[in-house]
């Protein structure tokens, strides 16, 4: 029994070498750093990172099926924001919730998500051939940002940031990773806005999510525009 519990709890680690083997022998003369992060899905998802000369691998802890890998060259942009880091991909990658553009990982810790930064801006290129910085850069227009606090009843609330592209929304919480979620448009069945500066969100599962937003909220515009690109989405064949 003994021997048993002991590989289970080897196991994720077991998977992460097998997984990355291949790659390894492909990059035997590059420095390799590897540290625990969480990928912010439909769930979080704990893995680990490995981030070599020219591309990152996420290896998922619970599925290594569901792993991938990332070149810097299909990185559009990368932002630092306390310990997480978002990816902004010019090619989407699958993971367990599906295809995205978007990829927003918690890492141990500040220094980590800034040192990741800094490895994108190594020699000056991702797919845009442009570096980047810690502070967010100028955004696509498509893509609404918005300061928010998730409302959880008897709870306490969490801090974060709703995020709307062409194909998603999502909560990234600055505390808590197990907090954040990530929706395709095609996934929400309500969409509802009380006031400028409370909405609630309802996923085709039955979930949840009461959002207070900072700073001016969210007009009207902005809300049918969010609301036409959920609509297109669930309708389109």
């Amino acid at each position: 029994m003994r021997k048993s519990i002991r590989l289970l709890t080897w196991f994720p680690t077991i998977a992460f070498l097998v997984f990355c083997l291949p790659v390894f022998r492909a990059q035997a003369q590059s420095e390799l750093k590897v540290v625990t992060a969480t990928l912010a899905s439909t769930q979080s998802v704990v893995g680990k990172l490995a981030v070599l000369s020219d591309r990152l691998l996420f290896v998922d802890d619970e599925n290594p099926a569901t792993s991938f890998l990332v070149d810097k060259a299909n990185i559009l942009s990368a932002n630092a924001d306390g310990e997480a880091i978002t990816l902004q991909l010019n090619q989407p990658i699958l993971d367990r919730a599906g295809s995205a553009n978007r990829v927003i990982l918690r890492l141990p810790s500040v220094t980590d998500a800034l040192s990741l930064v800094s490895w994108f801006n190594a020699s000056g290129a991702g797919a845009n051939g442009t570096a980047n910085t810690a502070a967010p850069a100028a955004g696509d227009p498509s893509v609404l940002t918005y300061n928010a606090t998730r409302k959880k009843f008897l709870r306490g609330n969490t801090q974060g940031k709703l995020i709307v592209d062409g194909a998603r929304i999502i909560f990234e919480s600055t505390a808590n990773a197990s907090e954040s979620r990530r929706w395709e448009l095609k996934e929400i069945r309500e969409f509802k806005q009380d006031n400028p500066f409370e909405i609630v969100i309802t996923s085709s599962g039955g979930e949840k999510y009461s959002l207070i937003l900072e700073g001016k909220g969210m007009d009207s515009s902005e809300y049918r525009e969010i609301s036409d690109r959920i609509t297109k989405a669930r309708t389109a064949k």
